[in-house]
């Protein structure tokens, strides 16, 4: 009884509208009664009722009159008419607010009435109980008709951060990420043709500026004469990230695995060459010469020496991940650093040829001077290592005023274009091992650098041609006020060292 519908009779016939009163009631309908409009207006400010029965001929107001009064009050509420005096003009009122259910004339048919009442009831309870259903859903629920929202659930407006009101006014297709509109528009079309359209999924642009991956399924059917599309969406935004996080996991595990196989190829080397030389030294130390055992002892701390920068670089790499490196940084010559990294290389590297040359005066730079070295030494190496004997390595360093761009070349052996979008990964081996097995190193060097040029609001790039060279480049930006480079106050005329 508690789930039937609350019903007012307005009616200025007392008798007539008791009567009513009592049937419905002894039907199960809690019901009210007033005998004009302004009563009708009081009973619903205390409780609205689902369905009300007006006469359309009260002695205060027109029925119509009221209808209109509650209609705006009270949007949800239904109607029924009742007039001793039909008109076509009454009749064609009825006809045309959707919130007219019927239009019955005196004397009631009271089997009528009531059949309509209890179909009403039926509907009213059917479009509460899936109003219930959808606005509890996991799904989001919508109705577009002429590019526009029809309705939507609750679901609906907690993925999109819109309200029900709001959402009228917004073209659906301004919702979904640009990137998707395309995708979104042709599902649109080809259900709007017939076809059948798999549940896609697609980018959500949320009020919020929130990013939601949904998947949409869609169909079409046709209302007052028009196609109007029914859709319904899921938000998928977790499953993706969860996805993402997998992927970047398996990188990791396989990083981690490219790591193993790095250290431990690189570690077998000079361990081996420290092992070999010290069990040589210790089972033939009475024999050996002095001279031999120097030589030997050069070969260990070479090979440590090997050791001890794949570990620096391993844990240079590791704090600059972990954001817990610190740059000590300070106002500083480039160019000295430059020479300075230069001086060594040549010595290193006797039979190659180092060229250097600045073009103009340099501004000084706020940086780190041990760790940007660190980027130069390992540029210089990775050119000597890979040119021929004698072959020149040449080195610029320009100024445009707002940032310094250092370039080292080489006629190496060059980069494949299909390896060089890996060259800054962090663990990325090295694509020489491809082509030159001969050559060692860790793979970590131009990871390093681009981690820590970056570390100075700086950029990093390579270019190459296979069999004629490469060229990698780095800028940083110049300390605004300062023009003079303290490095640079004895300037060799042609800019250049040779080795």
């Amino acid at each position: 009884m508690e789930n039937k519908c609350t019903i007012l009779v307005v009616d200025d016939d007392t008798d007539l509208g008791s009567n009513l009163r009592d049937i419905l009631e002894d039907e199960g309908y809690s019901t009210g009664l007033a005998g004009d409009g302004k009563s009708a207006l009081d009973l619903c400010s205390e409780r609205t009722p689902d369905l009300a029965l007006i006469d359309i001929k009260l002695p205060d107001v027109p029925g119509m009159v009221l209808l209109d009064t509650l209609a705006a009050r009270y949007p949800e509420m239904k109607y029924i008419l009742i007039t001793g005096y039909a008109s076509i003009e009454s009749a064609v009122q009825a006809v045309t607010n959707k919130n007219i259910v019927a239009y019955e004339t005196k004397p009631l048919d009271m089997e009528r009435l009531l059949s309509l009442i209890s179909t009403f009831d039926s509907r009213r309870l059917a479009e509460a109980l899936m109003r219930i259903a959808s606005n509890s859903s996991l799904i989001g629920a919508y109705l577009l008709q002429d590019g526009a929202f029809l309705y939507v659930n609750s679901r609906f407006e907690n993925v999109t951060g819109y309200d029900k009101d709001e959402l009228p006014g917004i073209a659906p297709l301004t919702l979904v990420h640009p990137d998707d509109r395309d995708t979104v528009r042709e599902n649109a079309v080809s259900m709007l043709k017939g076809d059948n359209v798999p549940p896609y999924e697609f980018r959500l642009l949320a009020k919020s500026g929130e990013t939601k991956w949904l998947i949409e399924s869609v169909s079409s059917v046709q209302y007052q004469g028009k196609p109007v599309t029914i859709g319904s969406i899921i938000d998928v935004t977790e499953r993706k990230n969860l996805e993402k996080k997998m992927t970047e996991y398996e990188e990791m595990n396989k990083l981690k695995s490219n790591l193993l196989s790095i250290v431990s190829h690189e570690l077998r080397t000079p361990l081996a060459t420290i092992k070999g030389y010290t069990t040589m030294l210790i089972d033939y130390d009475r024999s050996l010469e002095t001279k031999e055992k120097l030589a030997n002892l050069r070969s260990i701390d070479k090979a440590t020496d090997r050791l001890v920068e794949l570990v620096d670089r391993l844990l240079d790499m590791s704090r600059l991940e972990a954001g817990i490196l610190k740059l000590e940084k300070a106002p500083a010559s480039l160019t000295k650093v430059i020479k300075d990294a230069i001086e060594e290389a040549m010595i290193r590297a006797p039979k190659h040829k180092i060229m250097f040359n600045t073009g103009k005066r340099l501004p000084q730079v706020n940086m780190d001077s041990r760790r940007i070295r660190q980027v130069v030494d390992n540029l210089i190496d990775n050119a000597v290592k890979y040119s021929a004997e004698e072959a020149n390595i040449e080195i610029e360093a320009h100024s445009n005023g707002m940032e310094i761009s250092v370039h080292v070349s080489d006629k190496g052996m060059g980069i494949p274009p299909e390896e060089m979008d890996n060259l800054f990964e962090r663990m990325f081996y090295r694509v020489e091992q491809k082509l030159n097995a001969g050559i060692s190193g860790f793979g970590l060097g131009l990871a390093l650098c681009k981690r820590l040029v970056e570390a100075h609001n700086g950029r990093i790039w390579m270019e190459s041609e296979v069999g004629k060279g490469s060229k990698c480049s780095f800028t940083l930006p110049v300390l605004t006020g300062i023009v003079r480079d303290c490095g640079d106050e004895k300037r060799d005329k042609d800019n250049s060292h040779n080795g």
